[in-house]
Formats: C-alpha cells, sequence, structure tokens
C-alpha cells in the first residue's frame, strides 16, 4: 500500500503513530528487507492531508540518512 491509501487506513485504523521505512527492493511490492524506519505519532486532529504533510520531511531526511550511510560505508545490507 502506498500514497493516499496509507494515511487513509493509519486513520480508519486510528493508528497512534505512523512512518516511513527505506527498504531494499525486490520483485514484490514491499517485500524487500527494511534497512531503515521512523515514526511520528498520529494526533487527534490529523487528517490525510496533515499527516501526509508531517510525514513527507521524516521520509525525505531518511531516505538522505540512509543514502549517505550507504555510500559512507557505516549501513550494513541484510544479504
Amino acid at each position: 500500500m502506498f500514497g493516499r491509501r496509507v494515511h487513509e487506513a493509519v486513520l480508519a485504523a486510528r493508528e497512534r503513530t505512523t512512518g516511513a521505512t527505506v527498504h531494499l527492493v525486490r520483485a514484490d511490492v514491499d517485500r524487500g528487507p527494511p534497512i531503515a524506519q521512523d515514526r511520528i505519532p498520529v494526533v487527534p486532529d490529523d487528517t490525510v492531508e496533515s499527516l501526509r504533510a508531517r510525514l513527507h520531511p521524516v521520509e525525505v531526511e531518511l531516505l538522505a540518512t540512509t543514502l549517505r550511510r550507504f555510500a559512507d560505508g557505516s549501513l550494513a545490507l541484510p544479504y
């Protein structure tokens, strides 16, 4: 699941947190092993758009940090 549907599902399930994951890519969507994760709280007045807006910078930073760690050799990949 990706995009708007993820945020809709998080809100519908009344989750307390949501997050982002960087994972190795496999043929099946979202099936590669995770290599980095980060989470944020879901607040009572969140909407799909507010949740997306708060999570997006976390996703960007997580990906950038993961790529830096891969480039400098400090990230051990699970394979």
